[in-house]
């Protein structure tokens, strides 16, 4: 059960850090429980690539003569396998540095409907032919719209990226209202910026960070030498960071000793310390 000041600061809206209170303990998954999850997401990931790989099979073989409804059933399980593809490949990372929560499984399960909705919109957006035409008379269309459908699960983050810039630009404001509790932080992977840290100093520590991780072969990199999502604390570069530690033989609890939590304002400036002196 949580405490009574987390739970109190909850009901009055305000983060446990903000008020000072210590955040509940975290749950790690169990070996029996990865093991059972880890069989989930390979039977899950199996009949989708076998569902996937059968219907398009089926709508190839009769193209360009299709129904749009299975070209729609295509799309719609290209969209769960990239989301599947996304979530095992996050689980396998955590699990592997023994640093499952179980509060992150519904995020890992609904991967699949994230990417299953996202590949939808983005086949109406390929219909729309915003993302510039494709010749759906020839097989070769086929094949692309899947692929896009796929990836839009696989790289979810990228695509909802793409199409917040789409939206900007043709619902653009002159004059964007400032709304009293917009949001002011950097989106991380557990929702917030680090108590004492601006948004803007945040986002540059994260970069540095990712910079210096790109350095070290731990973080991949785009053709232009910066990471996929600049500035943003995501899986990517939360895996980069565990790799990290994994190869300099640094465990979970020495990390935590040393460091304390991430929620701590000086956790960030320390590890990226320890990146700068790594050589």
């Amino acid at each position: 059960m949580k405490g009574d000041a987390v739970e109190a600061a909850e009901q009055a809206g305000v983060s446990p850090a903000a008020q000072g209170v210590s955040p509940p303990a975290k749950y790690y998954l169990t070996e029996y429980e990865i093991r059972w999850h880890t069989a989930i997401f390979l039977i899950a990931m199996v009949i989708a690539g076998l569902a996937l790989a059968l219907f398009v099979a089926k709508v190839s073989a009769v193209w360009p003569l299709y129904k749009e409804r299975e070209l729609l059933l295509v799309v719609l399980l290209a969209g769960i396998v990239g989301g599947l593809i996304h979530s095992a490949t996050s689980f396998t990372t955590f699990a592997g540095n023994r640093e499952l929560v179980r509060s992150w499984l519904p995020w890992f399960y609904l991967r699949a409907a994230v990417g299953m909705l996202l590949a939808a919109v983005v086949y109406l957006a390929i219909r729309a032919e915003i993302f510039g035409a494709i010749d759906l008379t020839k097989r070769v269309g086929l094949f692309r719209v899947v692929f896009l459908c796929a990836i839009s699960g696989l790289f979810s983050k990228q695509v909802t990226d793409k199409l917040s810039d789409l939206v900007s630009s043709l619902f653009a404001l002159a004059n964007p209202p400032k709304r009293a509790d917009a949001l002011q932080h950097t989106q991380t992977g557990d929702g917030g910026v680090p108590a004492g840290l601006e948004a803007k100093e945040f986002a540059e520590l994260i970069r540095s960070i990712q910079e210096r991780l790109i350095q070290l072969g731990h973080l991949n990199a785009l053709k232009n030498g910066k990471p996929a999502a600049d500035g943003i604390l995501e899986d990517e570069t939360r895996a980069a960071i565990e790799r990290f530690f994994v190869a300099a033989g640094v465990s979970p609890a020495d990390r935590a000793a040393a460091m304390g939590p991430e929620s701590a304002p000086d956790y960030w400036t320390s590890l990226l310390r320890r990146l700068e002196e790594t050589k």
